[in-house]
């Protein structure tokens, strides 16, 4: 397990809703990171994707009790460059249904030195050579 795991919107929601397919896994997932003492990140464009599905698939009290806890949660910022680099990396892309949120992960985690995501989108492993934590 590497010292610091980017948690993606997926794992959020996965972890949040109890009627998610992803629910017990992710939940397992979060006891095992917690036990490994991994630090865990995430960056305010997941903060805001998270908190709109949850709005918008279950509740608005659901996605206001998610912004509370996010405010404890270790942010990294998309500033102008990790921007620029996102819109440089999406340009690249051939595929459709490439999300822009989870190519500003893949530019944090390279940024950063992150070679762990929380996700269950295997396009990280595939495409970035990110290893996925759950």
């Amino acid at each position: 397990m590497s010292d610091k795991i980017l948690v993606d919107s997926d794992a959020f929601v996965g972890w949040i809703v109890a009627t998610d397919a992803h629910h017990q896994r992710v939940t397992t997932a979060f006891e095992g990171i917690k036990k490994a003492h991994v630090q865990l990140v995430t960056t305010n464009l997941v903060i805001a994707e998270t908190a709109s599905l949850l709005s918008r698939r279950n509740s608005q009290p659901q996605a206001k009790a998610f912004l509370q806890f996010s405010q404890h949660l270790d942010t990294i910022y998309i500033t102008k460059h990790l921007h620029q680099l996102t819109i440089n990396l999406f340009l690249e892309q051939k595929r459709k249904n490439i999300s822009f949120v989870d190519l500003a992960n893949v530019v944090v985690a390279q940024e950063h030195g992150i070679s762990e995501v929380l996700s269950f989108d295997k396009v990280y492993s595939k495409i970035f050579d990110l290893k996925i934590a759950t």
